[in-house]
């Protein structure tokens, strides 16, 4: 038995075939072969992920009658528009042919011959002159799932007569509707569990006809321009699970989502999105318990007043909470405490007071991420503290935390990835136990401090920002191992102490920005500098370096570049005005 190949157990005939590629160095190449003719009793055929190359789409398709499963998905170039001989291909229930490159489809009638469909995945296909793919896919009445997204459709005429009567789940995201009539329409399909379309240009007032959808478990209208407050028909959806229309301007208040305890879908719900939009006012004091909520994120509204004090008892089952960039005040309340379960807390961006002690901390072993910078929060610790958790994301930016640099730190350090300790009061030399763990860093932001010493070597830190500090230079190591390329993409260290000349040592890194103005740097600018070719923005105002600025010349992606308050002299470069 050979994998991939599946045999009719009575006559030993080859029904199955698995060519699916699970790497790129396993990818078959060339002509699909009409070879495949010979498996005259092959009913599941799969080729996806592979880099097959036909100058059109295979004609023998059409002779592999008894296929039912025909998965073709991101299998390579297939030019020359239409595949209409699929059409004849009547005993398919399955068929998916996502993401082939060269497909430029104008019309779909072929799609209309295949009356036992009931899978079918078109996404990544252009889609935009077929204009009869509503009314082609009204007639095939055993569809239950379409997966339409990226396909350029836009607007649609609506056809009288709705026909889906066994679809589940519809996907058009990545599409260009604009009129919300197009939702009114797709709301007569009652039979829906998943409706998803994110990424288009729908605009007005979400229709009360959504109520009417009273199967659904996901809805996502996420990254469109509705408008307006939600229809009381919402209550309708009692089945809900997933609900997310982040990224819209959907006003109004959240009482009747967050706090009707006789909401029919207070047990359903799972997940929660309504960030990015423009929801107001306070959230309310008694939530609706809501034993399901694993994730509700809230953020970039303009909710105001507190933290309700319930939250830890109604939502015992949260693992992400994200309410940053609102107008929150009060405190943070006990029972935040009691979400044992809590993985993700950002309340960054508010007007959160009050101190944070270990005991609130105590319970939340779980959490990954951690992010309160922006409030005026402080942290009562004793002196031995060490955090119950594991944290990947600290952000902490303008919490009281100095004078010393934080000793607690040192029992997260193996596991950070993001942290933000800026303007925190800190001034202080940083220890060797933190900058020997600073390679596993993608940012770390501690400007606006008081912090000395030398800058380290950078190693694979992506973001760094020391700025405003009282650094006061390169350290020896800052240029070791020179030959190899790190990811540092962003590095500021302007407005420090910075003396001497600059390094010479650039290459080794693919900047994009660099900032080292308002310091006392002097000398030439090294030749490494002008050639990092990645670099986007580069500013050395106030520093006293001199000399002309032929070392930029290959700096040849420069759109910002601030050479104010130095000392250079010469002749403008002419290339210089081109490039800016």
């Amino acid at each position: 038995m050979w994998n991939g190949i599946g045999c009719d157990n009575i006559t030993g005939h080859v029904i199955q075939l698995n060519l699916q590629n699970p790497s790129d160095e396993s990818a078959l190449y060339g002509n699909i072969s009409d070879s495949l003719l010979q498996l005259k009793h092959l009913r599941y055929l799969d080729l996806s992920y592979n880099h097959f190359e036909n100058d059109h789409f295979p004609s023998f398709f059409p002779y592999l009658q008894n296929l039912r499963y025909l998965k073709l998905s991101n299998a390579g170039s297939f030019r020359g528009g239409n595949p209409y001989q699929l059409g004849n291909l009547s005993n398919l229930h399955y068929l998916d042919i996502r993401g082939l490159s060269g497909l430029d489809i104008d019309n779909l009638t072929w799609l209309s011959h295949l009356s036992l469909l009931e899978f079918l995945d078109m996404s990544d296909v252009n889609l935009n002159k077929a204009s009869n793919w509503l009314q082609v896919m009204n007639t095939l009445p055993s569809l239950t799932e379409v997966y339409l997204y990226s396909c350029r459709l836009d607007n649609w005429d609506p056809i009288p007569h709705v026909n889906f009567s066994s679809l589940r789940v519809l996907d058009l995201s990545f599409n260009r509707f604009v009129s919300k009539h197009s939702i009114n329409w797709l709301c007569n399909i009652t039979t829906l569990k998943s409706l998803h379309l994110s990424y288009n240009q729908f605009q007005g007032v979400l229709p009360s006809a959504i109520g009417g959808l009273s199967q659904l478990l996901h809805l996502i209208l996420s990254f469109n321009n509705l408008e307006g407050v939600l229809p009381k028909s919402f209550a309708n959806l009692c089945n809900l699970q997933r609900l997310d229309l982040s990224n819209n301007k959907i006003g109004g208040g959240l009482s009747e989502i967050l706090g009707n305890a006789s909401a029919c879908n207070v047990r359903t719900l799972e997940f929660i999105n309504l960030a990015e939009n423009q929801f107001s006012g306070a959230l309310p004091d008694q939530l609706a318990t809501r034993p399901t909520l694993s994730a509700l994120l809230l953020h970039s509204n303009l909710l105001s007043g507190p933290i309700p004090m319930s939250i830890g008892e109604a939502l015992s089952s949260l693992r992400v909470l994200s309410v940053f960039d609102n107008q929150l005040n009060g405190t943070i309340p006990e029972s935040i405490g009691k979400l044992s379960n809590l993985e993700e807390l950002d309340i960054s961006q508010n007007f959160i007071g009050g101190s944070v002690s270990n005991m609130l901390l105590s319970n939340l072993t779980r959490l990954k991420k951690l992010s309160a910078s922006s409030n005026p929060l402080t942290l009562q610790v004793s002196s031995n503290w060490v955090p119950p958790f594991q944290l990947e994301t600290l952000k902490l930016g303008s919490w009281p935390l100095g004078p010393r640099f934080p000793a607690w730190l040192q029992s997260l350090i193996n596991g950070l990835r993001v942290l933000d300790l800026s303007n925190t009061g800190i001034s202080d030399v940083i220890p060797s136990w933190f900058w020997n763990h600073s390679s596993q860093f993608n940012l770390l932001d501690l400007s606006h401090n008081q912090i000395r010493g030398s800058i380290p070597s950078l190693s694979s830190i992506r973001y760094l920002d020391l700025s405003s500090n009282s650094f006061n230079g390169f350290s020896p190591i800052f240029c070791e191992a020179v030959g190899v390329v790190h990811l540092l993409s962003f590095l500021d260290l302007s407005t420090n102490l910075l003396s001497g000349e600059l390094p010479d040592c650039w290459t080794k890194y693919i900047l994009e920005e660099l900032y080292l103005g308002n310091n006392n740097l002097t000398g030439n600018i090294p030749s490494s500098m002008g050639s990092i070719p990645s670099l986007l923005s580069l500013s050395l105002h106030k520093n006293n370096l001199f000399g002309n600025l032929s070392t930029l010349q290959n700096c040849t992606a420069l759109e910002l570049l601030d050479l104010s308050e130095n000392h250079f002299s010469g002749v403008l470069p002419i290339w210089l005005g081109n490039r800016l």
